[in-house]
């Protein structure tokens, strides 16, 4: 796998274990098999301790979808990495990948019974500009 080659050509690379924890996940927006919260969590502590040489290596957000117990339902984890998510989007309001993140997770969360369409008006402000590099906002982070 590609982040095991990053760490071994930088060991001290710790944005390399966020890539071996999202990969377990599958899809950050469905349930993963609960051993591989198990597995992805190991690899978020390992980031940790290497600790982050800056703000955008830190793995809280990532964090925050695996924390809890075997009690913890992936609604509670979804709903976790969605505040964390929007934390990061405000933190870094011209990232695109921040808020693609953090709009994918607002509509992911948003409840399907809710036709007042709330998760859309906060999600429109972060994807309702052109991306930094003059791209065209992709019409699916907006629905």
């Amino acid at each position: 796998m590609i982040f095991e080659e990053a760490l071994q050509a930088d060991p001290e690379c710790a944005i390399a274990y966020w890539g071996i924890a999202v990969s377990p996940l599958y899809n950050p927006h469905c349930p993963a098999p609960k051993e591989n919260l198990t597995e992805g969590l190991a690899a978020l502590q390992k980031a940790r301790a290497l600790g982050a040489k800056s703000q955008c290596e830190r793995v809280d957000a990532l964090l925050a979808l695996y924390s809890g117990d075997e009690t913890t339902t992936f609604g509670q984890r979804a709903q976790a990495y969605l505040k964390a998510t929007e934390a990061v989007a405000a933190r870094y309001p011209d990232d695109d990948e921040a808020q693609i993140a953090y709009t994918i997770t607002l509509n992911v969360t948003a409840s399907p019974n809710d036709k007042t369409m709330p998760t859309s008006s906060r999600a429109l402000p972060s994807w309702s500009r052109s991306s930094s590099d003059g791209r065209a906002t992709p019409a699916w982070c907006i629905t």
